[in-house]
This record gives structure tokens, C-alpha cells and sequence, in this order.
């Protein structure tokens, strides 16, 4: 919470400050989904964190949306999943 939730705060709140600012949010599917559902995942499934890290995540998401909801950012979230190497 303290090295990733309250900084995305402070940002949140600077952006409040910034109208026209933009945020891409680079989450990550695998934590967020867990196996919860094998195969492939599409916006529509259910998160299911299996950790601390998928769930502060999910947090971090909803943070955005809230302040999004606000008019306070405008955002992208891309969940990316084992995203590494060459192939």
C-alpha cells in the first residue's frame, strides 16, 4: 500500500490539478485473473486475485476508475499477462 497505492494517489491528485492529463496504467492480467479460469481471459471475466500483488493491483485499478468517475483523469489500463523476452 505504501510504495504503490499512495504514490497512484499522489498522481491521482496532481492530475486532479492538470485537467487534459492522461494515464496509462500498465496492470497485469495474470495477478488480477488468477486461475481461477483457465484459458483465455476477456474484460468481462471475473477478477480472482490469489495474492497481495494481484489484489493491490485490482485496487489500483479501481482507484483510477473512481477518479475517472470523478472527471479527474482520463485513462487507459491494459492488463497485460507474462509479458517477457523476445517471443
Amino acid at each position: 500500500v505504501e510504495r504503490n497505492l499512495r504514490p497512484l494517489a499522489v498522481l491521482l491528485d496532481a492530475m486532479a490539478r492538470e485537467p487534459g492529463r492522461r494515464l496509462l496504467f500498465l496492470s497485469s492480467g495474470g495477478a488480477i485473473y488468477g486461475s481461477a479460469a483457465p484459458g483465455a481471459w476477456t474484460e468481462e471475466s471475473a477478477p480472482a486475485p490469489e495474492s497481495a500483488y494481484g489484489v493491490g493491483k485490482l485496487l489500483a485499478e479501481e482507484m483510477i476508475r473512481f477518479r475517472a468517475r470523478r472527471g479527474d483523469a482520463t485513462f487507459l489500463i491494459a492488463r497485460a499477462a507474462n509479458v517477457y523476452g523476445r517471443r
